[in-house]
Order: C-alpha cells, then sequence, then structure tokens
C-alpha cells in the first residue's frame, strides 16, 4: 500500500486505515519498540508500548504530510518517541523501587560468611 492510497482509505474509511496500518507496519514497530526498551521491559511493557504507539500514530494521522516524507519515517519516528518515553517509564518506576528497597528493607551479611556477602551485594548493584 502506498502512502497515498492509505491516505484516500483514511479519508473513507479510517477503521480500514488503522487496520491496513498495522497489518503493513506492526512488525517495524514491534522491532523498534524493542529495539529500546527490550533490555529492561517485560514482555507486557513492550506490548503495551507497541499499542501506546499505534495509538499515537492514529491521534496523530491527520498531521501526517507525504510531502514532507514517508508513512513509514512518520509510523518510525512516533513508535520510536514512543519507545523512549516508556523507557524513561520503567527507569524511573525502577529507580523508585530501588530507593525504597535501599532504605533499611536489606538484610544484614550473614555470619557465616560476610565477605562473600558484600561482593554479592556489590556485584548486583553494579550489575544493576
Amino acid at each position: 500500500m502506498t502512502d497515498i492510497e492509505w491516505l484516500t482509505l483514511m479519508k473513507k474509511s479510517p477503521q480500514q486505515a488503522h487496520r491496513a496500518l498495522i497489518d503493513e507496519y506492526g512488525n517495524l514497530v514491534y522491532v523498534i519498540v524493542v529495539s529500546k526498551i527490550g533490555i529492561c521491559a517485560v514482555r507486557e511493557e513492550i506490548e503495551d508500548c507497541v499499542s501506546d504507539a499505534f495509538v499515537e500514530i492514529f491521534r496523530c494521522a491527520d498531521k501526517f504530510d507525504s510531502s514532507k516524507g514517508t508513512l513509514k519515517v512518520f509510523v518510525s519516528t512516533i513508535a520510536k518517541r514512543t519507545a523512549i518515553n516508556e523507557f524513561q517509564k520503567i527507569a524511573y518506576r525502577r529507580r523508585v523501587t530501588m530507593s525504597m528497597e535501599d532504605e533499611g528493607a536489606e538484610l544484614p551479611p550473614s555470619a557465616d560468611a560476610p565477605k562473600e556477602e558484600t561482593q554479592k551485594k556489590l556485584f548486583r548493584r553494579r550489575l544493576w
């Protein structure tokens, strides 16, 4: 489907245009989202982000101008921005959760091997 065909379909039947857009660019949006948040997100967060990206694409569909670029670039840009916003939300939630866990919620090192426990703790923090 060409950009002009999609614009014509959008004017004629927005629902069909939305389905066609998902069929055409669903995999692209998924790959973009995974590349941005896949390392820190679980599957449900990735799927939610893909859905959010398409909601944003549909919300901004009337702003698409084929003289300024292709539909693929339009979809990719919105998907990338949505994924970056989601990454920031995930990072913030994890940072808040970690700071709450750091406030005395940890058990002291075991008496059996305090050195090993401390090294494991430091390793987990560096890894995180």
